[in-house]
C-alpha cells in the first residue's frame, strides 16, 4: 500500500484537484494522503481538511518543503511512499503501473520511481537528472546548459519518451520504499526547497539502489503552484540549495 505525502504552502484550487485525482485514480492503492501544511494564509489547508482519506497537519510557520516532507513520512504506516507535489494530477493506472513494477522481483533493487510529467500544454518535461558533477553546476550557473544540455546534470537533451534507469527523477513525483528512505534518514532539512530531491537520489544511488523513469504512465504537474507567486524567494533558494549542494558534494575538491 502507498501513502501519498503533500507539502502544502498556498497552492489555492491546485491541491484540491490533486487530492481529488488521487481519490479517483488511485484504485484503492493508496491509505492516506498526508497533507503538510506550511501556515498557508491562501485557505488552501481549509479546502482539503475534510476531503476523504486526508490527514492534515498544520505548521506554525513555513518549515520548508524538505522538513515537511520528513515529518508527513513520519505519518506514513505503509511499504511506499509518494511524495506528490500540490500542482499535479494523477490519471487512471499511474499508480498502479508504478506500484506493480516495484512489486516485481526483479526490479527488487529499485528504490525509486517516477513517471513522464506534462506540461498544461500537453508537452513532456524533461526532468530527470545524471550524477552531478561540480562542473554541471558551473555550467548550469553561467547559462552554458541552455545551448548545450548535456554539459549539465538535468537532462534535457532527451525526450522522455521512452523508460529507462537514471540517476534522479524530479521531487514532484518521487515514489519511494519508506524502508530505504528511513535508512537514509529522508531529505535532508539543510535544503529549504531544491535539490533535496536530487541530495537523496544522490545518496541512495551510492548505496547502490536504482532510480527508475516510466514513460508509460504520465501526470500532468502545472509547475510552480504556489512558488510563482513569490518569484525573488524562489531564485534565492534555489541559489541557496545549488552552494548547499556544491559544499557538500565538492567541498573537499
Amino acid at each position: 500500500m502507498i501513502d501519498v505525502v503533500i507539502v502544502n504552502w498556498n497552492s489555492g484550487d491546485h491541491i484540491v484537484n490533486c487530492v481529488n485525482s488521487i481519490n479517483k485514480h488511485s484504485g484503492k492503492l493508496v491509505w492516506k494522503i498526508i497533507v503538510v501544511d506550511n501556515n498557508s494564509n491562501d485557505e488552501s489547508d481549509i479546502y482539503v481538511e475534510n476531503l476523504p482519506n486526508v490527514q492534515l497537519i498544520r505548521q506554525k510557520k513555513n518549515i520548508g518543503f524538505a522538513k515537511g516532507c520528513n515529518i508527513g513520512a513520519n505519518y506514513s504506516n505503509n511499504k511506499y511512499l509518494l511524495f506528490l507535489n500540490p500542482d499535479t494530477l494523477i490519471y487512471r493506472n499511474t499508480l498502479q503501473k508504478v506500484f506493480f513494477f516495484m512489486e516485481s522481483k526483479e526490479n527488487l533493487n529499485t528504490a525509486i520511481c517516477g513517471v513522464q510529467q506534462r506540461k498544461s500544454d500537453g508537452s513532456v518535461s524533461r526532468h530527470s537528472n545524471r550524477y552531478p558533477s561540480l562542473l554541471s553546476f558551473i555550467y548550469l550557473t553561467i547559462g552554458f546548459t541552455s545551448i548545450y544540455p548535456k554539459l549539465g546534470h538535468v537532462m534535457g537533451e532527451w525526450h522522455h519518451t521512452e523508460s529507462r534507469k537514471v540517476d534522479h527523477v524530479i521531487g514532484s513525483f518521487y515514489f519511494i520504499r519508506k524502508n530505504i528512505f528511513i535508512s537514509h534518514k529522508g531529505f535532508d532539512e539543510r535544503f529549504f526547497m531544491y535539490l533535496e530531491d536530487l541530495d537523496l537520489s544522490c545518496r541512495i544511488k551510492d548505496s547502490g539502489f536504482d532510480s527508475m523513469y516510466l514513460s508509460d504512465v504520465y501526470i500532468t504537474h502545472f509547475c510552480g503552484g504556489s512558488s510563482q507567486k513569490v518569484k525573488s524567494y524562489r531564485l534565492f533558494y534555489s541559489l541557496r540549495s545549488r552552494l548547499i549542494f556544491v559544499e557538500k558534494y565538492f567541498g573537499n575538491i
